[in-house]
């Protein structure tokens, strides 16, 4: 009896150090970071400086970054604050968009900046309170008041439409157009 209790300490303390020893200097678990779930009772979670890239078919679509997230889950919307997006063109020459405020519905893709908005295409900026993106059709639609500026002109209109595949820009309402023919002299 004796012998077998020696026995079974014996290859318990074995068993025992073996486990230590693998524990110690084992395969570590790799931490994942969890992304914060929304709570239940209707508050939104909260994430600081995110960053999110819309990859479709293996090609980059758009790459956005902002300040803070708020994820309302039961209205599938993200709040932004601080907003930079660039939209990526097959042929190059992104579209690059700033706002101070802004949403993602989750289920449309859907993207609306507000505040002042400002947008950049080629060598024209544009500026708008409100500029959505609708990723279906590859357009950026900027309702109400538009100024848009290029080296050689400033135009001011209502409801401008950007068609990212046709690289076309349609302004509704045309208000005023200035034409610089020197360095200096804007012209209406």
């Amino acid at each position: 009896m004796r012998k077998w209790l020696r026995r079974t300490l014996i290859l318990g303390l074995v068993l025992g150090s073996a486990l230590g020893l693998w524990l110690f200097i084992g395969p570590k678990a790799t931490e994942k970071p969890v992304p914060p779930e929304a709570s239940t009772n209707g508050q939104p979670a909260h994430m600081n400086e995110i960053r999110l890239t819309e990859i479709e078919d293996g090609v980059k679509k758009w790459v956005l970054v902002a300040k803070r997230a708020d994820y309302l889950k039961d209205q599938n919307v993200i709040h932004l604050s601080d907003v930079e997006v660039e939209v990526f063109w097959k042929e190059g020459g992104n579209v690059k968009l700033s706002g101070d405020n802004g949403y993602i519905n989750t289920k449309t893709r859907q993207l609306t900046l507000e505040g002042e908005v400002r947008a950049q295409v080629a060598d024209y900026h544009f500026t708008s309170a409100h500029v959505t993106y609708i990723p279906k059709e590859r357009a950026l639609l900027a309702r109400g008041k538009v100024e848009i500026t290029s080296p050689q002109a400033l135009v001011q209109g209502n409801d401008l439409r950007v068609e990212l595949n046709h690289k076309s820009l349609v302004l509704q309402e045309h208000l005023l157009t200035r034409c610089r023919f020197s360095e200096k002299l804007w012209t209406r």
